[in-house]
């Protein structure tokens, strides 16, 4: 495979690394870049050797163009503006337990957010690891690099510390491609009405009493 055969290796890390200066979960996509770059390949390519190499070249690419572009003008990972997306109840269920934890009193404000923050990172890691089992890339097979991706943005989505009804973008593009059975469609219909009428209701009332309105 020649450069013609890594361009979109390439520009999928810079374009990812542009995305991460708006929005750092943006970085959940690489796993996809990776999963469909090594599609591409295989079965010239075998081996878990060369499956690293396709992950590598993306992620390094990735790195440097949201150092160039974002850390190098204040706008990295520790912008001090950014905000706590765990301060503010969101339509995550993680947020909602903060919430909790943090107006009840049983943790000071700093401990309840940095602990459900650690248990909501260690959630996304194991789910990254069981879908990486289940649909992810092998040294052998390609797995189902759509599904993948769409499963490891969900269950970001589900299991981040904030979730916001707009979120549901991310997954709307990858939908299209998953080629997931026609029992879903409804499903999925269902959802999108949901998370549609979600940020008008909770112009009115909170998250977790406008998501229970929409669920009934």
């Amino acid at each position: 495979l020649g450069w013609s055969g890594w361009r979109g290796l390439v520009t999928s890390g810079v374009l990812l690394g542009l995305a991460m200066g708006l929005k750092q979960s943006a970085a959940l996509f690489g796993l996809g870049v990776v999963a469909l770059g090594w599609a591409a390949r295989h079965p010239a390519w075998k081996g878990w050797g060369r499956l690293a190499v396709t992950a590598v070249l993306p992620g390094a690419v990735t790195v440097a163009t949201f150092l160039l572009t974002s850390a190098s003008r204040g706008l990295g990972w520790r912008n001090p503006t950014a905000g706590n997306p765990i301060e503010a109840t969101s339509n995550a269920p993680f947020s909602w337990v903060a919430s909790f934890l943090r107006y009840n009193e049983v943790f000071s404000f700093p401990v309840a957010n940095a602990l459900v923050g650690a248990v909501s990172t260690v959630c996304i890691a194991l789910a990254v690891v069981l879908l990486w089992v289940r649909f992810g890339p092998r040294g052998d097979s390609v797995g189902a690099p759509w599904r993948f991706t769409l499963a490891v943005l969900t269950a970001a989505c589900a299991l981040a510390p904030a979730l916001q009804p707009w979120y549901l973008t991310w997954l709307l593009p990858l939908y299209a491609f998953a080629g997931l059975p026609a029992r879903w469609h409804r499903v999925w219909l269902v959802c999108v009405l949901a998370f549609s009428l979600l940020p008008a209701l909770q112009d009115k009332i909170a998250p977790y009493w406008a998501m229970f309105v929409v669920a009934v």
